[in-house]
């Protein structure tokens, strides 16, 4: 009886001491996402920059990402007026490790009313065929 009542006192001292995940997303969860997105941007990106007179949807399957690739949310590009949008659902840790990873750049952010808002303040107005909320990035492309 006394090794039972010992073990019981050790587990309450390691589950005491044991570290605490907190609810919600992991922050490696957060930058697999984020990582997965810079990857479909950038693919997105030189696409458009070595065929200039793109318009419209970029097809996944032409934009050349790597064999190992697999979209991790439902990633969407548009060209319009020499300006290439990509854009999707994140939560607000992968909007911010999307940020981090893109080292703070004013082309990267959230749509909120219509424009797009990044870690320096609000920017550009965007189209109305990005959804409130989205991760978005817009890209210049002549």
């Amino acid at each position: 009886m006394k090794t039972l009542a010992v073990f019981a006192v050790l587990l309450g001292v390691i589950a005491i001491f044991s570290p605490r995940f907190p609810f919600g997303q992991s922050n490696e969860a957060a930058h697999a996402i984020a990582t997965n997105y810079v990857t479909y941007r950038n693919a997105a990106m030189m696409y458009a920059v070595n065929h200039t007179d793109s318009t419209g949807i970029l097809e996944t399957a032409i934009l050349g990402l790597p064999p190992h690739w697999r979209a991790l949310r439902s990633w969407k590009n548009r060209i319009e007026a020499h300006t290439l949008y990509v854009y999707g659902k994140a939560t607000s840790q992968e909007i911010v490790a999307a940020e981090v990873l893109l080292k703070g750049s004013f082309a990267v952010g959230v749509n909120k009313n219509s424009h797009l808002v990044t870690m320096h303040g609000t920017g550009v107005a965007l189209p109305s065929f990005i959804p409130e909320g989205d991760l978005v990035c817009i890209i210049t492309v002549k």
